[in-house]
């Protein structure tokens, strides 16, 4: 999360940052919903894909 959060905040400041983490909540909000996940304490191995 650092450099993220370092970019966001030279291209935009504290909005930017804020826009950012809001960007970064949804992403795991919609993964974890289209991984019938409800929680984050319900997420282990058993959902990553080894190749």
């Amino acid at each position: 999360m650092g450099r993220p959060y370092f970019y966001a905040l030279g291209a935009g400041g504290e909005r930017g940052v804020a826009h950012m983490l809001d960007f970064m909540r949804e992403g795991l909000e919609r993964t974890m919903a289209l991984s019938g996940v409800r929680s984050l304490a319900e997420i282990d191995r058993e959902l990553v894909r080894w190749k």
